[in-house]
Formats: structure tokens, C-alpha cells, sequence
């Protein structure tokens, strides 16, 4: 679609978030590396704002 553009989010959590973005990278127009933790109750997004 024109001036759509797909972006997949990848939380890095290790080795396995490199081998998700390889996956990805023909089918997105975006990658982003997010350092934050899914893994927390309430989510916990990367960046500097906290």
C-alpha cells in the first residue's frame, strides 16, 4: 500500500532476537530493536523514557 510502510518491533533479549530480525527482514520495511522487557507485569518499553 503507497505510503504504508510495515514495521516489526523485536524485543532484544539475546542471540534468539537476531535470528527473529534475519526472519523478518525481507518482509518488513522496518526493523526496531527495542530494549525494554515484555516479560515485566506492566510492559516495559525501551528508550530513555521511563
Amino acid at each position: 500500500m503507497p505510503g504504508i510502510a510495515l514495521v516489526q518491533v523485536i524485543p532484544v533479549t539475546g542471540e534468539e532476537s537476531v535470528k527473529e530480525a534475519v526472519e523478518v527482514v525481507l518482509l518488513v520495511d522496518l526493523i526496531l530493536l527495542d530494549f525494554g522487557n515484555e516479560y515485566l507485569t506492566i510492559k516495559q518499553l525501551g528508550g530513555r523514557v521511563q
